[in-house]
């Protein structure tokens, strides 16, 4: 098991406000999926290190930028995305930073 899904299974439980750092884990974790999935690749733990760097820039403890049904929507756009190549949907705008 890729070591984010063990620890959004953690932080999952959690009572109280959603925190950039628990949905950036969950939309880094979809995408690197995917992309390995579309790829071949095998990286995936490279790629959610990128991304989550990137994504909470250094504040993952700070309130989420977006809700939870906004990160919902976005992990579920990414899956119902495929290996179309269109990059990051259009709902994550709201959940992660451009």
């Amino acid at each position: 098991m890729l070591r984010w899904g063990i620890v959004w299974g953690a932080l999952a439980g959690c009572a109280g406000t959603l925190t950039q750092g628990q949905a950036c884990d969950r939309v880094a974790a979809a995408l690197c999926l995917a992309e390995d999935a579309c790829t071949g690749g095998d990286d995936a733990d490279a790629c959610y290190d990128q991304w989550m760097r990137a994504c909470c820039a250094g504040g993952c403890d700070r309130p989420a930028a977006g809700t939870e049904d906004a990160v919902d929507g976005c992990v579920a756009d990414i899956a119902a995305a495929g290996c179309d190549g269109a990059g990051i949907p259009a709902s994550c705008d709201a959940v992660v930073p451009p």
